[in-house]
């Protein structure tokens, strides 16, 4: 099975609870992996009820500057060999775009 802390080993930011992945490292890890029998296995494991994907979630309020935004949180849980949780966290403002932060990042 792929390791991704072998392939980002020394290049990566974890401690006990936390690996954090910026796109730079996604795009390493997406390079040695076969999409199709991935997609495949994590099928299978959905028809096992060996997976995890309840609702996300949806924060909104407005910030100080009157402006809305909004965070989104949408958590997994894939079993099987893998054994691993994940959550992908999408943060809003419309001032982000004249800003051009950099996008937003996985935590696994």
């Amino acid at each position: 099975m792929f390791d991704p802390l072998n392939t980002l080993e020394g290049r990566i930011l974890t401690n006990d609870t936390f690996l954090y992945l910026t796109r730079a490292h996604v795009e390493l890890i997406c390079q040695q992996l076969d999409p199709e029998a991935l997609v495949q296995e994590v099928f299978l494991l959905h028809a096992e009820q060996d997976t995890t994907l309840p609702d996300e979630a949806y924060l909104h309020w407005d910030n100080s500057a009157g402006q809305s935004v909004r965070s989104l949180d949408m958590p997994g849980y894939l079993g099987g060999a893998w054994k691993v949780a994940g959550t992908k966290i999408i943060n809003a403002n419309p001032a982000n775009v004249s800003r051009q932060p950099p996008p937003p990042e996985l935590t696994v």
